[in-house]
């Protein structure tokens, strides 16, 4: 497996366990007497605090935030707005039904992110991406279809809005990260993205942070550390510094490497990882049909990811004007 895209795939499920955890540490808070605007405020805030200490503490990273244009500033800061409503709706989303079905119902974004992809990224070779899709959805609905739910339809309605205003902040991280249709960031740079990965994630953290606290303004809801309860804290540092900060850090290195669409594959694990911790934390019992659908979901992406060799559409090198000058020339002789 080449080195970008084994180190893609590798960051890709650092990012899905790092957003699994999020709604189970969520769910907890809830407990404490926290909503889902505080909550998703302080993942947020302290994501961003993490990664404005990650990027100071390296020289390139500094020397890109210098480097950064206006442009990326502003769609950076768009990212982040998309990504504050799509955990919003979220966590908004499992207040009202559990943990479990609002993660598998998340999982509908892959197949979202790959139809975006044919037109504005790299959409992988061959129908194996496609037969994972297939297999990643129908696992889905084992595991929906073997819940009970009594309930909430507008719980059911915010966790689908959350998928598809997610692929978009896949689609538009992939773009940033220099993504364009056919190729990777990585496959065209030889390397990481073209935006840094720590400035991305300081720059998109703290624009969903900001995006938050106006919200809270709107609604009359403050979020200031003084109403937060003392035995939240634990929980929400570390949710704020997994979900948040190395969660998004990583997403965002795997889209350079691996394209939007590989990535959302690989991220198939978030919704199971979700499912598991929920039973094991929060009790939430999984029945064979669910276990059943979980495994699914995990072969699916077992098999978008051992794809024969050959069968990337990396494009060609063009030859150079001195390449082809040099050709003709030896042709002639």
């Amino acid at each position: 497996m080449h080195h970008p895209r084994a180190l893609g795939i590798a960051l890709a499920v650092t990012a899905a366990i790092s957003f699994g955890l999020g709604p189970v540490l969520a769910k907890g808070l809830f407990d404490t007497g926290l909503g889902w605007l505080e909550t998703v405020f302080w993942r947020f805030a302290i994501g961003a605090l993490v990664s404005w200490i990650w990027l100071l503490t390296r020289p390139s990273s500094r020397r890109a935030l210098r480097e950064l244009s206006r442009h990326r500033w502003l769609v950076l800061a768009v990212i982040g707005s998309l990504m504050a409503a799509n955990t919003s709706a979220y966590y908004a989303a499992i207040e009202l039904v559990p943990v479990s079905l609002a993660a598998l119902i998340q999982a509908i974004y892959p197949a979202i992110v790959a139809v975006l992809s044919v037109r504005f990224g790299h959409m992988a070779a061959g129908p194996r991406p496609w037969v994972a899709l297939v297999m990643a959805m129908g696992g889905v609905a084992l595991v929906i279809g073997g819940f009970q739910v009594g309930g909430s339809a507008m719980g059911i309605a915010l966790a689908v809005l959350s998928p598809l205003i997610y692929a978009f902040v896949m689609v538009f991280s992939a773009q940033i990260a220099g993504e364009r249709r056919g190729t990777t960031a990585a496959s065209r740079t030889g390397g990481g993205p073209d935006t840094d990965s720590a400035v991305a994630a300081a720059v998109m953290l703290s624009a969903a942070t900001a995006a938050l606290f106006a919200v809270s303004v709107v609604l009359g809801r403050p979020v200031g550390p003084t109403g937060i309860p003392t035995d939240a804290w634990p929980s929400l540092l570390v949710l704020g510094v997994v979900a948040g900060g190395l969660g998004m850090q990583a997403m965002y290195a795997a889209t350079a490497r691996i394209g939007a669409a590989q990535t959302a594959l690989v991220d198939t694990l978030e919704p199971v990882s979700a499912v598991i911790l929920a039973a094991i934390f929060l009790g939430e019992r999984l029945e064979p049909v669910q276990m059943l659908g979980g495994a699914i979901v995990l072969a699916g992406v077992v098999i978008a990811q051992t794809a024969p060799a050959g069968t990337s559409r990396e494009p060609a090198l063009e030859a150079s004007p001195d390449d082809s000058a040099l050709r003709r020339g030896q042709s002639r002789r």
